[in-house]
C-alpha cells in the first residue's frame, strides 16, 4: 500500500482506545518473536489498559494514529522523560511504540509518523529523540538507522538460571 490512499495522521482521543489496545497487542505479539521475555499479555492486564489510557490525555505524551477507510492503521507514542543524570539533558523525548498495520508498511507512514514526532519534539524545545528496539529486530534496526537514530547504549544481559 502506498501513501496514495487517503490517510489521516491526528491526536489519538479515549474514544480511539479499543482499537488502539487490538493494534498494540498485535505489536507484543510480533516483540515475542524477537524477545522471548515479553509477556505477550501484558496489554490485557489493568496495568495495559492504564498504560495505554495515560499516555493518550497526558500533556507531555504525543499519541499519534494514523486512520484509513475508517479504520486505525498505525499509531506512534512518545513522551518527555527525565534524561539519565549523567547527561547534560534535563530531559529528552522516548518513541515508546510505533506499530503500522503490515498492509500500511513500506509505503512511508512509518516515516510520516516519526517525522511528525520529530516536529512535535522541536515544537517542545526536546533536542534528543529515542527509541529502544530489540536487538534481534534487525528490520526496526535498519528503520530507525534510516531514519537517523544512532546507537547511544547498548544493554546486554546475562542469563542467571
Amino acid at each position: 500500500m502506498s501513501l496514495d490512499a487517503k490517510i489521516e495522521i491526528r491526536q489519538a482521543t479515549l474514544e480511539d482506545f479499543d482499537a488502539i489496545l487490538q493494534l498494540a497487542q498485535n505489536l507484543t505479539t510480533l516483540e515475542t518473536s524477537y524477545d522471548v521475555t515479553v509477556d505477550a499479555d501484558w496489554i490485557k492486564n489493568k496495568f495495559g489498559a492504564e498504560y495505554f489510557k495515560e499516555k493518550i490525555v497526558a500533556k507531555d505524551a504525543l499519541f499519534l494514529i494514523a486512520i484509513c477507510k475508517g479504520e486505525i492503521v498505525g499509531y506512534l507514542a512518545a513522551s518527555i522523560i527525565p534524561a539519565q543524570f549523567y547527561r547534560k539533558l534535563s530531559e529528552l523525548a522516548d518513541l515508546e511504540e510505533i506499530f503500522i498495520v503490515p498492509s500500511y508498511r513500506h509505503s512511508g507512514l512509518g516515516s510520516n509518523l516519526i517525522e511528525r514526532c520529530v516536529a512535535w519534539c522541536k515544537e517542545k524545545q526536546i533536542k534528543k529523540l529515542s527509541v529502544t528496539v530489540s536487538a534481534n529486530n534487525l528490520q526496526a534496526l535498519k528503520f530507525y538507522q534510516a531514519k537517523n537514530f544512532n546507537t547511544y547504549d547498548l544493554i546486554l544481559e546475562r542469563d542467571i538460571l
